[in-house]
């Protein structure tokens, strides 16, 4: 059609967009994401992994498409009439819902993403943010050319909708406790996008990541876990998204694909040591400054604001403060060292830290509780039954723990090996 226009991505080919989808796109938040990375400082150890947010969302965007029209395409027969259909009003509402909501799943973050995310925003994250964008000035108007399409509904039932599939569930609960309520369908439309194991978000950023940073580790058969998923009537009358039994070894994939992509990507030592010292600069930095104050202010701060501050400040000759890390960042001095230790307790490095006298500038640590695992639940289809899914995934795959890190100045590496071996 005439009014539909095209994006070329190096993932997914062409991404057709509409015209409201395109007035988002060039709209001020969506546009900042040309200048947040994907994975914060990953690229200067990966030099290819440069890529940003902007793209990601359009990846996530064409990837939930394809997810929600297979599900509606295929409905289970105990679901008719609970599902829409391809056709009905209903069906063309919640596509585009869908589609607006995975553009704006990321808007609320931080320069360099997820980097320095808890230290700045604390638990609620770059999602509540998000939730301001999507209500902002800056959407408002979109939402209310979207409500005018469907005469049932309100600006303010098109807003909601997209918080709601955007954020999903869980995290909405978490920050706004009895504020947002869901419908058996919004469940499962949120998790198209916000699923933890087949979700778009996770399926583009697996692949979109592994394809720039050059590592094979996250590819897996996408397409295959695709044509699997399915609307799952549930015995006490819900429904969840789950997969046909054809659908279990690509989920595998996807949960192995994701283990190595933390081990020799997001958790790779040289990679977290970066992150370290960038995370200690912007928390600098927005300390200094209150660049979180309001929307508009938050909404100025990109990469380069922090990469233009790094630079001026790694002139400064002071014995500590942030052009330390500024330093370390633009390789004028060696970084820390990322040491990643299983089961550390912070009273075992506040030990270690008073035997060896390491100054507090010269030392780190990042404690990770490992309290998600066996996380990979999901209802499964055998022979048109539902069946539980313990029996059918690898009991390795839900052992799989993150390791807690100490980063610590070069003169020390020696000690810690002997403290912790």
């Amino acid at each position: 059609m005439k009014d539909k226009k095209r994006v070329f991505d190096s993932l997914h080919r062409f991404i057709h967009i509409s015209q409201i989808e395109s007035d988002l796109i060039h709209s001020k938040p969506f546009h900042r994401l040309f200048y947040i990375h994907q994975l914060g400082a990953a690229y200067l150890v990966y030099p290819g992994a440069a890529h940003k947010r902007f793209e990601h969302s359009l990846g996530v965007m064409e990837v939930a498409t394809k997810i929600y029209d297979h599900i509606t395409d295929t409905i289970h027969p105990k679901l008719k009439g609970k599902l829409p259909e391809r056709g009905d009003i209903e069906h063309c509402y919640h596509r585009e819902i869908i589609r607006l909501a995975a553009l704006c799943h990321d808007l609320g973050h931080l320069p360099f993403s997820h980097t320095a995310e808890k230290e700045i925003l604390g638990d609620a994250g770059h999602e509540k943010w998000t939730i301001a964008i999507i209500q902002s000035k800056y959407l408002m108007p979109l939402w209310e050319k979207v409500a005018e399409k469907y005469s049932k509904k309100t600006t303010e039932d098109v807003c909601k909708a997209i918080i709601k599939m955007a954020v999903g569930k869980e995290k909405l609960e978490s920050i706004f406790p009895g504020k947002f309520e869901f419908t058996d369908l919004e469940s499962v439309f949120s998790e198209i996008i916000t699923a933890d194991l087949f979700g778009a978000d996770r399926i583009d950023y697996l692949l979109r990541d592994s394809k720039c940073s050059g590592l094979s580790y996250g590819l897996f058969d996408y397409h295959q876990l695709i044509e699997s998923l399915q609307v799952v009537p549930m015995n006490d009358n819900s429904m969840k998204l789950g997969i046909d039994e054809n659908g279990v070894e690509a989920s595998e994939a996807l949960i192995l694909a994701r283990h190595f992509m933390h081990r020799r990507l997001y958790h790779y030592s040289s990679v977290k040591a970066c992150n370290f010292h960038l995370t200690r600069f912007m928390k600098h930095l927005y300390e200094k400054a209150d660049y979180t104050s309001d929307i508009d202010t938050y909404l100025k701060m990109t990469d380069s604001h922090v990469l233009a501050s790094m630079y001026d400040l790694s002139y400064e000759n002071t014995i500590s403060g942030p052009h330390i890390d500024a330093k370390a960042l633009l390789s004028q001095i060696p970084r820390f060292k990322a040491h990643h230790i299983q089961n550390l307790s912070e009273e075992a490095i506040l030990s270690f830290q008073k035997n060896y006298s390491i100054p507090t500038t010269h030392i780190g640590w990042e404690i990770r509780s490992n309290q998600n695992q066996n996380k990979y639940r999901f209802p499964l289809i055998k022979d048109g039954e539902l069946s539980s899914i313990d029996e059918s995934l690898h009991p390795g795959l839900s052992s799989i723990q993150a390791p807690s890190w100490v980063f610590i100045e070069n003169e020390f590496n020696d000690k810690i090996g002997k403290h912790f071996s």
